[in-house]
């Protein structure tokens, strides 16, 4: 798996929640899953309009907050502190990427 970046998954839903809300920006949209696309089956549709006009759907309700930005270093020491930490108990600051 060659590569640069590092994804974390649920675990940085948790640091999120540990952190509070200044570590992030979000937004309530609607979200969808796609069940007919041939290429997207199973992925996530959000449409961040606020209006639509004819022929398109009229805009859904929403249904899910989205986050739209975190601050990276922030949740990078939070789970570096929670998974790396040392037994003595010492918190450890987060690798530089």
């Amino acid at each position: 798996w060659a590569s640069p970046t590092a994804q974390i998954g649920d675990a940085g839903a948790v640091a999120i929640v540990i952190a509070g809300e200044k570590s992030y920006q979000s937004r309530r949209m609607h979200v969808a899953v796609e069940m007919h696309g041939t290429v997207t089956r199973g992925m996530t549709a959000v449409d961040p309009r606020e209006t639509a006009t004819e022929p398109d759907r009229p805009v859904a309700p929403p249904n899910a907050t989205v986050l739209l930005s975190v601050e990276a270093e922030e949740l990078k020491t939070i789970f570096s502190n929670a998974v790396l930490q040392p037994l003595s108990g010492e918190a450890v600051n987060a690798p530089k990427l």
